[in-house]
């Protein structure tokens, strides 16, 4: 708005006129952070609310710094990284582990079933009987957790190490030992 306060203010005023309600955030010269929010009254009045943001953007600003380097770390290693919640609905796959599984890139995305996910991963490896393969596979996840030893049907070989998180989830690494 500096340089620019007639263009600016005319600007409010309009909206102020048109919207029934808004909510907007604005950045501060001084660094902080403003949340305003306008509510036209049935009187015809205005309600502006302004309401200091600036700490929520300052955690914004640190969680998106900290999912962001560990996504850098699960890019780094060469293991399959994969996390489900406690409702067994896809969390986080990393890169490597897409790699393992040529083709079921479409299939992992955020809120993938489980079931669903190795219901793909059958059809891409071939089994004969896709429903028991996946049957076995959640039996074995459940009773098992810990490590394992599986072999696909192209002959490669993999250790998967799962652990439950303590919101009920389940973290797992996929090592390639071929």
């Amino acid at each position: 708005a500096i340089g620019n306060e007639e263009l600016w203010v005319k600007s409010r005023v309009e909206r102020h006129r048109e919207a029934y309600s808004d909510v907007w955030e604005n950045s501060r010269a001084d660094g902080t952070w403003l949340q305003i929010s306008t509510y036209k009254t049935n009187s015809g009045g205005m309600l502006v609310t302004y309401t200091d943001v600036t700490e929520l953007k300052s955690r914004e600003e640190e969680l998106g710094n900290a999912q962001s380097q560990l996504n850098d770390a699960l890019e780094a290693i060469d293991q399959g990284f994969i996390i489900y919640d406690a409702d067994d609905r896809l969390v986080l796959v990393n890169s490597a582990f897409k790699k393992m599984f040529p083709g079921s890139d479409k299939y992992l995305f955020p809120g993938a079933r489980f079931e669903d996910v190795f219901r793909s991963g059958a059809i891409i490896d071939e089994q004969n009987d896709i429903e028991a393969y996946v049957k076995e596979r959640k039996e074995r996840r459940h009773a098992h957790g810990g490590r394992q030893i599986l072999q696909s049907k192209d002959g490669s070989w993999k250790i998967v190490t799962s652990s439950r998180s303590r919101d009920g989830g389940t973290v797992s690494v996929w090592t390639d030992v071929t």
